[in-house]
């Protein structure tokens, strides 16, 4: 799993910051408590979908919103997808629900399908690395997201620091 966590984290390219891999992370960690509370059968399509789910970040063209450029990132660079998926033997249906949270996790959507929804509900629940955020129930798709939202508070906030990142979370004013 780390291989694997590596070779994804190693073709992103905005790796700092509040959206840099410390998020990612994060959402990776609150992708497999949801999975586990919702299917404990989806949690290795869950936390792949959540290392991925930004990986368009600095890939924007035009218009595109990043998961739209993930998405297209990922379809321009299938062998490489293929080596990270399969591992988990993953079937075809939930290669193509992958892609599809990758690409629409960005549009305030929410969804019934277990595997999508775990996938954006663990980068909303990464909302609060932004000072005054709150995370909107209404646009979680899981109960046990809803059910995780003040444990992501703190997290978050107690990740900052085993980080390091100390001094971008008191710029956000998330910790004194």
């Amino acid at each position: 799993m780390e291989k694997i966590k590596q070779k994804i984290f190693d073709k992103y390219i905005v790796k700092d910051g509040l959206d840099g891999l410390i998020h990612i992370e994060q959402t990776a960690h609150f992708g497999e408590l949801i999975a586990l509370g919702e299917d404990p059968s989806i949690v290795n399509a869950v936390w792949v979908g959540s290392l991925l789910h930004d990986i368009g970040r600095g890939r924007h063209l035009h218009k595109e919103s990043h998961g739209e450029a993930g998405y297209r990132f990922l379809m321009e660079n299938v062998d490489w997808l293929y080596e990270i998926l399969s591992p988990f033997g993953f079937d075809i249906e939930t290669v193509e629900k992958i892609l599809l949270a990758v690409r629409d996790h960005d549009k305030g959507l929410v969804t019934n399908d277990k595997i999508i929804g775990s996938i954006w509900d663990s980068d909303r629940l990464s909302l609060y690395r932004f000072k005054g955020r709150e995370v909107k129930t209404e646009l979680l798709s899981t109960e046990t997201a809803k059910l995780l939202k003040d444990y992501a508070k703190q997290y978050i906030a107690e990740t900052a620091v085993e980080k390091g990142d100390k001094d971008l979370w008191k710029e956000q004013g998330l910790m004194m």
